[in-house]
């Protein structure tokens, strides 16, 4: 009887040994459940939200009656429906092409090719008009174009 209880006793000793050491992903003080290693914390974080972007360069300079092209770069996140990108000209800037796209991918580069009809200051204004989770999205940029 005397061993059975000896033999209970070293088993329950090393069961409770065994249970208290703690893992990589816990702290010193794992018997009252210290704290979280930073991966663990972070993963658990809630998902930063994407934002529609567009980008181009914001300012140039050219030759009057010389076309040239400006790659207008987007990335569209699904939160985002209906979007439709404007580009508006000023007088003495003429576009060649459209004036008004649809992007259907939710990644790419769309070619605008715009003439400086006379030297001086000109722009481009770029809209961007869209659906963000049911409400009314806008921005809006500008390309400064210096022609000589």
């Amino acid at each position: 009887m005397k061993m059975k209880l000896i033999v209970i006793t070293v088993a329950s000793l090393l069961c409770v040994a065994n249970q208290s050491v703690a893992c990589d992903f816990h702290g010193a003080n794992f018997g009252v459940f210290g704290g979280f290693s930073a991966p663990i914390t972070q993963s658990a974080a809630p998902p930063r939200e994407q934002t529609l972007e567009v980008h181009h360069k914001s300012k140039m300079t050219t030759e009057t009656g010389r076309e040239v092209k400006i790659d207008v770069d987007y990335v569209l996140p699904l939160q985002y429906k209906n979007i439709v990108v404007e580009f508006e000209p000023s007088s003495n800037v003429s576009l060649s092409g459209e004036k008004k796209i649809s992007p259907k991918a939710l990644k790419g580069t769309h070619a605008l090719y715009f003439t400086a009809i006379s030297a001086g200051q000109h722009e481009i204004v770029v809209n961007v008009k869209a659906n963000k989770n049911g409400e009314p999205y806008y921005s809006e940029r500008r390309i400064l174009i210096d022609a000589f």
